[in-house]
């Protein structure tokens, strides 16, 4: 029997090519995209659970009061917190600390000199905390010694060869001290918070500040902890909480408690976070939507065009009822066809995935494991997808067809009578095109937002500045001659020294107001004299810091110094004019107001400008930031990088544009786009395939209806219009259904940024003229074909 089901479906599609060949390719186009949604999709939402007891596994963040009606979440906390928590609350069994590199490290093995900016210091612990898998080495004994290192495979393939074994292998760092090799560990996969290239002994990062292991005003770094068993996680963030107070100063700092599993997806209103490429719940519901609703404009297509073709095979299920066929049987013999095409679009969606899985991984910037023959989860989702899009496309049809009345049918001339359904293909149609139109203006939305923070004024100029790292090794000692010999490389216009530069916020730490005693936790930024000629900062009161004063740059043991702060803080200490007044921070440090700065953008455009305190600490300073006026960006490069040289001979140039750095910010809103304008096509074109089909049925059955008229007299540019008349009017139709639902969505949308672009309104007719050209064009390729037949044929036509 179903082999009998089989021959006949593939008569029926080998019979119809043009049909077959249009619902195979809408159904490989819907299968294709929809398989990698939800691959990306299904990457986020197991994001760090493949760790054993991952939900064990939580993080304490800081809910900061900043003085006002905002408080911010910070999810850095002070090194003594996490010993402290695992002694005093028997809720923990174990906890570790990671910290990033203050600076990225120079590793040198023989001739080799690399940066290694994915470097963390981490507790012992780590691995008993994480599943990250040891290749090589014990976990339990990897990190217990003071100059060992951890190696990712990647790493280990940049400094030893293929045959050699790394374990007890010498490493120099900074060209100031050895470490030697413990372990090899796996790669950290895609789905996780926590990149590292390789990884030291949290003891060995704090060198050169000791005193921050037992600071507890002091945020830099990140504390995870192991649960003993489940718990309630208000209960446990009270207690932490409390646990905090009988150590920390800050009266107003509370806590929360954050479990691994929930990181990735539920961070978005973190502001200060060691979480790279976190998304949001709504990120994946919104992916999630588009790939169904592409899914389901191929499955309409499948529908639309089997119930229109149904006329054609009327007499044959009349001719099958009165031969003894079951309703049951025949809903089987349309099921069957319908999964053959299924089958076959699923095949050539396995393609496609394969093919456009580079571009996939390039716009959404992860890549993606998807090997089709590999019996994962990939050839499972495939195999279900084909199998549910061939149920759902073809149910309604076969139920549609297997309806007809063997008498109705067989004594019918014409069979159009016994054939419904044209409202629901009208709405179909209707809905098509209202998703497609809705794609376009979301991309058109996107696209405008992303252009606006890429030129809205800033508050700072970031165009032709280079920003590198200060050495660990041989600056400081003769600081002023290294500057001095990089500001005579032509086309050098200004330097200056910070902790931070614009476009990467700053630090936070706690000050206390003149006329206050209460501490606020305020960003801050050192910086050396010249910041405000190389960042282009504008000094609105006041002035900015001046080389020639020895009081306007805090030394070592200085219990004064000066500041500037922006407008944001001026408002937040409820001051009218700060020039003279005094904010107390660092212990006992007592800063004078020198200058007041227009506020400037220090982070993305999702948040307001917040308070910012600029002061001169020559310990604070990490970065060069050198200001040039050269067209030739890369020979200016290229001779700074022979000063470099000289200079620091084991240590390569590190560098990065301020203007790419800051640009970069925006890279998630930059892939948003891109991937909306890539589904808004996929979208338009399986719309346009199916009014393809629809407008060459449609025309097919009315051919002689086409010649008489011709025949009566009427004009092909009536003929033409008459027969595209139907169709521009649904597409106008679903215009008046996405604008409204597409401007709703994409408000909320823009309710994620503090800063937003004016509504692209330009975006709604661009839209509405976009796909009523396409469908006239689509629909208008077969109508001329119709209106163009010779009546005498067309009058012969069957």
């Amino acid at each position: 029997m179903f082999r009998n089901y089989m021959t006949i479906a593939w008569r029926n599609l080998m019979r119809q090519k043009g049909y077959s060949l249009l619902n195979v390719l809408g159904l490989a186009l819907g299968m294709a995209v929809a398989l990698l949604i939800f691959s990306f999709v299904r990457v986020d939402l197991r994001w760090d659970r493949w760790h054993d007891n991952s939900d064990l596994i939580v993080r304490p963040v800081e809910l900061q009061d900043f003085g006002g009606d905002e408080r911010t979440d910070v999810a850095v906390t002070m090194a003594p917190l996490g010993p402290m928590l695992v002694e005093e609350l028997p809720e923990f069994e174990t906890m570790t600390r990671v910290m990033h590199g203050w600076r990225a490290p120079v590793l040198m093995r023989g001739e080799k000199r690399l940066y290694e900016s994915s470097t963390a210091y981490v507790d012992s612990s780590f691995f008993q905390v994480f599943s990250f898998k040891l290749l090589q080495g014990d976990p339990e004994t990897a990190l217990t010694r003071r100059d060992a290192v951890v190696l990712t495979e990647e790493a280990r393939d940049r400094y030893f060869e293929a045959d050699e074994n790394p374990i007890g292998q010498i490493l120099r760092v900074n060209n100031q001290r050895d470490v030697v090799v413990t372990a090899i560990s796996e790669d950290p996969p895609p789905d996780t918070h926590l990149k590292y290239a390789m990884l030291f002994p949290f003891d060995a990062g704090l060198d050169d500040q000791r005193e921050n292991l037992d600071d507890w005003g002091s945020n830099f770094l990140a504390t995870y902890l192991k649960l003993v068993a489940p718990v309630n996680m208000d209960t446990l963030a009270s207690k932490v909480t409390e646990a905090y107070h009988r150590h920390g100063d800050w009266a107003e700092l509370e806590f929360w408690v954050q479990p691994l599993n929930d990181m990735h997806l539920n961070s978005e209103h973190i502001e200060i976070d060691i979480n790279p490429g976190k998304s949001s719940m709504n990120n994946v519901y919104a992916l999630g939507a588009v790939g169904v609703f592409i899914l389901l404009l191929a499955c309409i297509n499948f529908m639309n065009l089997s119930t229109a073709r149904a006329i054609t095979r009327a007499r044959e299920v009349g001719l099958r009822k009165v031969s003894g066929a079951r309703k049951r049987e025949l809903i089987f013999q349309f099921l069957g066809e319908s999964l053959l095409v299924s089958f076959f679009a699923m095949l050539l969606a396995a393609l496609v995935v394969e093919l456009a899985g580079p571009w996939f991984a390039d716009v959404s910037g992860r890549a993606l494991e998807f090997n089709v023959f590999s019996g994962s989860f990939a050839t499972w989702m495939l195999l279900g997808l084909g199998a549910a899009v061939g149920i759902l496309a073809g149910l309604y049809p076969a139920v549609v067809l297997s309806s007809f009345k063997p008498v109705t049918v067989l004594k019918s001339a014409d069979s159009r009578s016994t054939m419904g359904g044209g409202r629901l293909r009208r709405v179909l149609v209707v809905f098509q095109f209202a998703i497609s139109i809705g794609l376009i203006i979301a991309t058109g939305v996107v696209y405008a937002q992303l252009q606006y923070g890429l030129t809205k004024p800033l508050g700072f100029d970031k165009e032709n500045v280079l920003v590198m790292p200060i050495p660990d090794q041989g600056f400081w000692d003769n600081y002023e001659d290294h500057l001095n010999a990089f500001s005579k490389v032509p086309g050098v216009v200004d330097y200056a020294l910070s902790s931070r530069v614009p476009s990467r916020g700053g630090s936070s730490s706690g000050f206390v107001p003149e006329g206050s005693d209460r501490s606020r936790v305020i960003n801050w930024n050192s910086v050396s004299a010249g910041g405000d000629k190389v960042f282009g900062w504008e000094v609105l009161d006041g002035r900015f810091f001046d080389p020639e004063l020895t009081t306007d740059r805090w030394r070592d043991g200085d219990t004064t110094g000066v500041m500037l702060m922006n407008e944001a803080a001026v408002r937040q200490f409820g001051w009218d004019d700060p020039i003279g007044k005094t904010v107390r921070g660092f212990g006992n440090i007592t800063f004078t107001v020198i200058g007041l700065i227009r506020d400037y953008h220090f982070s993305s455009l999702h948040t307001q400008i917040e308070p910012m305190l600029l002061v001169n600490l020559g310990p604070g300073f990490s970065l060069v930031s050198i200001r040039y006026n050269r067209p030739d960006a890369h020979a200016f490069v290229q001779e700074l990088e022979a000063v470099w040289d000289e200079r620091f001979p084991d240590r390569p140039l590190d560098y990065v544009f301020l203007d790419e750095n800051f640009d970069s910010m925006f890279r998630a809103e930059e892939r948003q786009a891109h991937l909306f304008q890539a589904f808004s096509i996929v979208a338009v074109l399986i719309a346009c395939l199916g009014i393809l089909g629809l407008a060459a049925f449609s025309t097919g059955r009315r051919t002689r209806e086409i010649a008489v008229r011709k025949v009566l007299g009427a004009s092909e540019g009536r003929i033409f219009g008459l027969l595209t008349r139907e169709f521009a009017i649904l597409v106008l139709l679903a215009n008046v259904i996405a604008w409204p639902a597409t401007y709703w969505l994409m408000s909320k949308w823009f309710e994620t940024f503090a800063y937003r672009a004016p509504w692209p309104w330009w975006v709604f007719p661009a839209a509405a003229v976009g796909t009523l050209l396409l469908a006239l064009l689509t629909v208008g390729l077969q109508a001329v074909k119709a209106v163009r037949l010779r009546p005498a044929m067309a009058l012969r036509y069957e």
